[in-house]
């Protein structure tokens, strides 16, 4: 099977697994048993509520949503293959970026470490670029996904 990344889209559409509105994957309310976020006043004090100072292994928490997706929030962020465009400045002058979803393990529920995470989360990052806290998820064809119950997606946004 070919792989490739997911659009921005069809990352959110695999992290609300068929439900909208809600700010995580599991639902309404944030759980540090669900995912790998800093805890406690960073950069100096991770207390490890979570069970990790950096990366967990993939399946250490449970099922993120209804879909069988692990870590869509926290643990790292993802590259997906939509370009991230910033408003406020010209398309002549933004330089090549990729969307990047989810959030990693230095990003924190409230906001106050680093970037607040909910399946909105977004930012971009520069393809030659590498970070410790940024990973990947293949998607799979259309058809395949169909077979498994996934909801139809769109390439646009």
């Amino acid at each position: 099977m070919k792989k490739r990344l997911p659009s921005e889209l069809e990352w959110e559409c695999a992290a609300r697994g068929g439900k909208e509105e809600l700010p995580y994957p599991w639902g309404s309310n944030p759980k540090t048993n669900r995912t790998n976020l800093w805890q406690g006043p960073f950069p100096h004090n991770n207390t490890l509520a979570d069970g990790y100072l950096g990366l967990s292994p993939v399946d250490h928490y449970k099922q993120q949503n209804q879909y069988g997706l692990f870590d869509l929030l926290g643990n790292t962020w993802e590259w997906t293959s939509s370009i991230f465009r910033e408003q406020d400045i010209p398309l002549r002058m933004q330089k090549d970026m990729y969307v990047l979803r989810g959030g990693s393990y230095l990003d924190s529920y409230d906001g106050k470490v680093n970037q607040l995470i909910r399946i909105t989360s977004r930012k971009g990052a520069k393809p030659a670029e590498s970070f410790h806290n940024v990973g990947f998820r293949c998607a799979m064809d259309e058809l395949k996904a169909k077979r498994l119950g996934f909801p139809e997606t769109r390439d646009d946004l």
